[in-house]
């Protein structure tokens, strides 16, 4: 060889140790990078669930509210009456001025 040959020799091969340490780093990447798309998977999950919930919640006060009108409706006194009518049950208005009221109290 000549002593001014500009070429480079390469004996050396990736001892055992090096394979390892950059198969190591290579998975903490991944597994680096694995963390940031499972927090938004889960956090996509979390807001899926309370979307659900929120629906579910609605239709609950929906459901009150048509409850409530019925109960309104049916203690108005045409369909009081129109119930009784249909049952064959006469209505008549109590005079409250004949009522009386008895109590049963302890002697003290």
């Amino acid at each position: 060889m000549d002593r001014y040959d500009n070429t480079i020799i390469r004996n050396k091969s990736l001892t055992l140790i090096e394979k390892i340490l950059a198969i190591l780093l290579l998975v903490s990447v991944f597994a680096s990078l694995m963390v940031p798309i499972s927090q938004a998977a889960y956090k996509r999950q979390i807001e899926l669930e309370k979307s659900a919930l929120n629906r579910e919640i609605i239709e609950l006060e929906e459901q009150k509210n048509l409850i409530k009108v019925d109960l309104a409706e049916s203690s108005l006194p045409t369909q009081t009456l129109q119930r009784a009518s249909n049952s064959s049950l006469f209505l008549r208005k109590i005079a409250f001025d004949q009522i009386k009221v008895v109590t049963v109290g302890e002697e003290q």
